[in-house]
């Protein structure tokens, strides 16, 4: 019995050195089981998908070498644009004003036809008129007056206003120039008025825009109003409202104007010249009902000159005297304003030599004024401030 276990241990030792051997060797050559792993040079390659080919597959021709295009090759001191080379640079864009035809958008289209006919002038912008007022908040009327509307002789127009007890005076700057309105004394028309009350703008300038300065009448006794800046009063930039009259008194400006005419050369040219504008208008017997009750005669001349231009300014505004309140153009409309009296006395002699203005007159008479070379009138729109005078002539006229 113990012979036959020892013979089953010894074939059972026999057994397992038997069979580790060949499974090492399986483990060593990296079969850890499933499917044998054959080797490396063994392995069939899977076959690449290839894209099938069209029956007729038209081959590519081919040029001989001697016909290959080469490359430009660009040598020194040459550019090479496209296909060739060359030593000269491509042409230079056009620019405005080379009178280039080589463009390629609108814009370059527009440019070259300024170029060929120039540029087009800018377009003015004119505002549309503005009514004025011609009443103030208590019902009354207004009246305006302009500040120097013209360059030359420093003057008001109209130079006097007729209006009653609650209207408004309003004088009006449109000039560089400064100037003032301020009350006079009935003793000096050109000193300022102690009396309470007494009303003084200032002194303004149109430069910046319109200025106005208003006077509320309080009575329909005259009061004088004066520029205060230097000797322009003196020089006859003065005025009256609510001036006394008498028509066809003998110191009225209607009985007075032939005998200044007669004792002043400049002022027998300026009624001969103005009246010829005005004949035939209701503006050529302007003032002439304004009597001289405390005016002082060295102001005579002042008067005769400063009538006169308000009635050419009428006369070129016809429509100032078809309206209630005198000189003014309460649509807006543009007024014309002429050269200043010296200006038409020279025009007139330069272009008529017949005038009925003496020559030695339009000799002595000064510059023509700076504000027209031409000497005819000027117009001035509204949008600067200037479109409109007021007076009240009605009871001026015979």
């Amino acid at each position: 019995m113990v012979q036959l276990i020892k013979l089953l241990g010894a074939a059972a030792l026999l057994s397992s050195s038997t069979f580790a051997a060949p499974l090492a060797r399986r483990q060593d050559a990296g079969v850890s089981g499933g499917e044998p792993v054959m080797p490396e040079e063994s392995m069939p390659e899977e076959p690449m998908p290839q894209e099938p080919k069209p029956e007729h597959m038209p081959e590519e021709p081919v040029m001989p070498e001697e016909q290959m295009p080469e490359d430009p090759m660009p040598q020194e001191g040459q550019e090479c644009h496209g296909d060739s080379c060359g030593s000269h640079a491509p042409p230079p864009m056009p620019t405005y004003g080379s009178g280039s035809s080589n463009w390629d958008s609108y814009a370059d289209c527009v440019h070259q036809c300024m170029v060929q006919y120039g540029e087009p002038e800018p377009e003015k912008y004119t505002p549309p008129p503005q009514q004025r007022e011609t009443e103030n908040d208590s019902g009354g009327k207004i009246h305006y007056v302009m500040v120097q509307p013209v360059d030359g002789q420093p003057r008001y127009v109209p130079w006097a206003v007729n209006a009653t007890v609650g209207d408004t005076v309003r004088f009006v700057w449109s000039s560089d120039v400064e100037h003032s309105v301020t009350m006079g004394s009935r003793l000096n028309l050109c000193a300022k008025s102690e009396a309470e009350g007494a009303f003084d703008s200032g002194l303004q300038s149109g430069k910046d825009g319109e200025q106005s300065f208003d006077v509320v009448v309080d009575n329909t006794d005259p009061q004088y109003f004066f520029c205060s800046a230097g000797d322009h009063c003196n020089k006859g930039m003065w005025g009256m409202i609510n001036p006394p009259v008498q028509s066809g008194a003998a110191n009225s400006i209607g009985s007075m104007m032939p005998e200044w005419a007669a004792a002043n050369p400049d002022i027998e040219a300026a009624w001969s010249v103005i009246g010829d504008s005005t004949a035939g208008t209701p503006a050529d017997t302007w003032g002439n009902n304004i009597i001289l009750e405390g005016i002082p005669e060295d102001q005579y001349v002042n008067v005769a000159t400063n009538t006169m231009y308000t009635r050419a300014f009428l006369a070129a505004n016809p429509t100032m005297m078809e309206t209630g309140l005198g000189a003014v153009n309460v649509d807006g409309s543009p007024i014309v304003i002429p050269d200043d009296v010296s200006g038409l006395i020279a025009q007139s002699a330069n272009t008529n030599s017949d005038s009925e203005a003496p020559a030695n007159a339009a000799e002595s008479a000064p510059a023509p004024s700076t504000s027209s070379t031409s000497g005819a009138p000027s117009t001035v729109a509204s949008a600067v401030g200037v479109s409109f005078v007021a007076l009240l002539v009605t009871s001026f006229m015979l």
